[in-house]
């Protein structure tokens, strides 16, 4: 009798956990750590977001950017930034919303770059502290013309 209420009480347990989903672990460096590791920092307009669903569940997320203030990286102001949306640390770019993007080159390209939640990727409120501690940026660059979107339009094919 013993034996079927510990079953019973452990199928229980399986069955109200199984929607349960567990937060982030990231161990952070600081904005100046994560400065020098990156390829490119810049705070950036997301304008277009593209979702490339993977055969393993995943999905690439690569998103249109203008570049607004650059502390490290190119003066290209229009970028492709890419992240992959896949288990609990997930980055979520969202068209009309700014974001100090951390971001490494993808194959040394230098108009695309790849990036998630654990490089300090993050709206540019919520960044606010690491603007701060960045300092002045390098460049700020002007707001681009919708038209020059077809120098990069291949990354996108």
């Amino acid at each position: 009798m013993k034996t079927t209420r510990v079953a019973i009480f452990s199928m229980l347990v399986l069955i109200s956990s199984a929607g349960v989903s567990f937060a982030c672990s990231c161990e952070f460096k600081t904005p100046l750590e994560q400065l020098a590791e990156s390829d490119l920092v810049v705070v950036a307009l997301v304008v277009a977001v593209e979702e490339h669903p993977q055969e393993n569940g995943a999905i690439v997320v690569r998103a249109r950017v203008e570049v607004a203030d650059v502390w490290k990286g190119t003066q290209n102001p229009l970028l492709v930034v890419e992240t992959t949306v896949f288990g609990s640390c997930d980055l979520s770019l969202v068209p009309g919303t700014k974001y100090l993007i951390y971001g490494l080159s993808a194959n040394g390209s230098e108009d695309l770059f790849t990036t998630h939640e654990c490089m300090r990727t993050r709206t540019a409120d919520e960044a606010a502290a690491d603007i701060q501690q960045l300092g002045d940026p390098l460049y700020t660059l002007t707001p681009v013309e919708q038209a020059t979107w077809g120098a990069i339009k291949s990354i996108f094919r």
